[in-house]
């Protein structure tokens, strides 16, 4: 079984988690690639590097470090060729400040196949969390020498905690976005806002980033060693409260993150037994007037992981109406269209049953 040291490396992952802004979400790329050090080039080593890059893809993909310890999962490892698209080598330079040489590492780069690692997730019984994730705006406090203070990402502290942040946020595929607090921040955000855990007198000051969700953090020291960290996560007008206590300030953003990407990737993923039966609902869809709108809509229901297939029922004018199987439930389809904004509900929305019908319209 993999430990969680050994899955994490952060030198290439910056560079294989992109993102870009499509609509609301942020449709991450990267999921199922990963750059590992590679210690030697014998099979053995290499069949080594190859599993820890396999278990590197699995927490980005379900968004939960602990997905690699589910024992369903224990020959996947051990055969990490069965799921590879390709794979080769690279010299990486290493990112460490105090590193004046510049020295390299040899690492191995492999890419996985979506579908079979996400059918091997679902065989496990493990939630998939797709691409498009929403955007944090993470606004963070931390109290230091007595004083609290805002905190960006070249906030000149003794040890600046967002860079461990973006670090762990990569190893999850949770996008997230530090202020620049420049003036403008400055100028509407006080620390208190930050400490206090207040989002709603952030939001104001948040538009500017074009969030989907703030994330909220404050950390501070205790007087008997340990690290405590609170965060407040507000989406979809849902606010969740996060805390942990830790001897090392590393571990609990990586708790807190871990706790954080979790939640989302219950909220917005997609748990299918394999064998089990579709739901099923019709999607009516407006303002497709055409032909380009017609193929972005198919497309984008096409890749959403929530659906397993879609049927055209019927056209009429600048109307569609999709028949859409789906592989998770139609509460996690719905929040998913919100989150991305590509289709926007035309109706009063109302719990779905079988034989509902929603209603939306194409909003690009």
């Amino acid at each position: 079984m993999m430990s969680k040291r050994a899955l994490f490396f952060t030198v290439t992952l910056f560079f294989l988690i992109t993102w870009s802004v499509s609509s609301q979400a942020i449709v991450v790329s990267g999921l199922y690639q990963a750059s590992v050090p590679l210690s030697g080039m014998t099979p053995d080593e290499e069949a080594e590097a190859l599993a820890a890059a396999l278990a590197v893809v699995v927490v980005k993909a379900t968004g939960d470090l602990n997905a690699v310890t589910n024992p369903e999962l224990e020959e996947g490892f051990a055969n990490p060729q069965a799921y590879l698209s390709r794979y080769s080598y690279e010299q990486v330079e290493s990112n460490n400040p105090l590193d004046e040489s510049n020295s390299t590492s040899l690492h191995l780069e492999a890419v996985f196949d979506a579908s079979l690692v996400n059918r091997w997730l679902s065989e496990a019984g493990l939630r998939i969390w797709g691409s498009s994730r929403p955007l944090l705006l993470t606004w963070l406090a931390v109290e230091e020498y007595g004083r609290r203070l805002l905190v960006g990402e070249y906030s000149d502290l003794s040890s600046n905690p967002t860079i461990t942040i973006r670090n762990y946020a990569l190893q999850y595929g949770l996008p997230v976005v530090i202020p620049l607090l420049d003036l403008v921040d400055v100028n509407a955000v006080s620390v208190t806002d930050v400490w206090g855990l207040f989002p709603t007198d952030l939001q104001s000051a948040s538009a500017r980033y074009n969030p989907d969700g703030l994330l909220l953090a404050r950390i501070r020291q205790q007087s008997n060693g340990l690290y405590e960290l609170q965060w407040s996560l507000s989406i979809d007008g849902v606010d969740r409260r996060f805390r942990q206590e830790s001897a090392s300030l590393d571990v609990g953003i990586e708790t807190g993150l871990g706790q954080i990407a979790s939640y989302l990737a219950e909220r917005y993923g997609v748990k299918r037994e394999i064998g089990s039966i579709d739901s099923s609902i019709a999607l009516r869809v407006t303002d497709v007037n055409s032909v380009d709108v017609y193929a972005d809509i198919e497309k984008y229901l096409n890749n959403m992981t929530a659906v397993s297939n879609i049927i055209i029922g019927e056209i009429s004018q600048d109307e569609i109406v999709y028949n859409v199987a789906l592989a998770g439930s139609i509460e996690s389809f719905a929040r998913q269209l919100q989150l991305d904004g590509v289709l926007v509900q035309s109706e009063v929305y109302i719990e779905p049953r079988s034989g509902n019908t929603l209603y939306y319209r194409y909003a690009l």
